[in-house]
């Protein structure tokens, strides 16, 4: 995810206004949850605290997922419904997850991917009940994968005390839940995909963006001024305000404090954070720009995610088409990932700076602090706090 999560944990990553946490313990109560708590890491305490979660248990040394889910169990001591703090399911995926199998002593979400060596893939037996779990598999035997949701007893605790640590020395929730198998019944319950996002790369997050922003209507709370065409949804936030000569494609979603235009054109699926500024003539197509950037005028920002306090120069152009239209890839440790995508733009972390002129190709990650001087073109990924020049 890195630009991305530099300064930010995935899970307090902002979509529309609220982070991935937010959405999740809203689809968690809908599907009728009574009580949210939240385990986060001992360094990253204070950042879930500033974002008002109360119900929340410290991890004082992150050791893997199987030490994640003991350290819930050990200290609420009941059934419990997991899920992992990147994954978000729709209320009805999670009320599967619940109702089914309320006598096993474990039930595994699961659903069926196109990439299953990314994850834990799930072996079921013909009862619907699990037979084991590959982590990670070289070459996976099956496409059905955990979807990062469980059900819990109480007893279960027994099976995650008795994990020890695996090849990259974590102790992992696929040892124990195999474990469990051996001796007891594990429910494994097929989810629809469609019901299921997983952040796992920074594009992922334009993905969720797009789905949500599907669900939302109209809802005007800043000012519109005479001359402004729309067309489609607008979630406009209070303090906002849209310039003459614009044209707004919906559906875009505006934050509270944002100045649009004169004469902008934001297309649909685009997103805007809190106190964001786009100058005269920008176009903005399906991207996400954090909180308090700064877009100079003649830019076009496609496809990208644009993390807070970034600064786009005037004339600044982040390309989102290879010029022989093959799907872009991005290089995620050293190695290239083939997005799938035939458009996608670039990823920006917070503080970026660029000048003026200033293009960028497709699938480019610019780290946190860099500054991108004036009139370049920016063919390569480039370093938190780089001079390109």
């Amino acid at each position: 995810m890195e630009p991305i999560t530099c300064r930010t944990p995935k899970p307090l990553l902002r979509i529309l206004g609220k982070t991935l946490i937010d959405w999740e313990s809203e689809k968690l109560r809908s599907a009728g949850v009574g009580r949210v708590t939240v385990l986060a890491a001992s360094s990253r305490k204070s950042q879930f605290n500033e974002c008002g979660i109360m119900d929340l248990l410290e991890q004082r040394q992150p050791r893997g997922t199987a030490d994640a889910a003991s350290s819930v169990m050990t200290k609420l001591h009941e059934e419990l419904y997991l899920q992992y703090g990147d994954n978000l399911l729709s209320e009805n995926a999670i009320e599967r997850i619940l109702q089914s199998g309320r006598d096993r002593i474990a039930t595994v979400g699961c659903v069926r991917v196109d990439d299953p060596g990314r994850y834990g893939v799930v072996h079921a037996n013909n009862d619907g009940t699990l037979e084991y779990i590959e982590e990670k598999p070289e070459r996976p035997s099956s496409n059905l994968v955990m979807a990062g949701a469980f059900r819990f007893k109480p007893e279960f605790l027994s099976y995650l005390d008795k994990v020890t640590p695996s090849a990259r020395g974590e102790l992992e929730l696929t040892d124990a839940l195999s474990l469990a198998a051996k001796k007891d019944e594990v429910g494994v319950v097929e989810i629809n995909k469609d019901d299921w996002t997983d952040i796992t790369f920074p594009w992922d997050l334009l993905k969720l963006n797009a789905s949500l922003l599907k669900t939302h209507d109209s809802e005007i709370l800043g000012t519109i001024e005479e001359g402004v065409r729309l067309k489609g949804p607008l979630v406009l936030g209070p303090g906002s305000t849209i310039r003459s000569g614009s044209y707004i494609e919906g559906p875009v979603w505006i934050g509270s404090g944002v100045t649009i235009g004169p004469n902008a054109y934001l297309r649909p699926f685009s997103s805007i954070d809190n106190y964001s500024h786009l100058g005269n003539a920008c176009e903005i197509k399906a991207s996400i720009l954090g909180q308090r950037v700064k877009v100079g005028h003649l830019t076009y920002v496609g496809d990208s995610v644009v993390s807070d306090d970034v600064n786009l120069g005037a004339g600044t152009i982040t390309a989102n088409l290879r010029f022989d239209s093959e799907t872009v890839k991005v290089v995620v440790n050293g190695s290239k990932v083939d997005t799938g995508m035939v458009k996608l733009g670039s990823f920006i972390g917070p503080g970026v700076k660029t000048g003026v002129n200033v293009s960028i190709n497709p699938g480019i990650r610019i780290g946190a602090d860099a500054w991108i001087f004036p009139g370049k073109v920016v063919e390569n990924d480039v370093q938190p706090g780089a001079r390109y020049n």
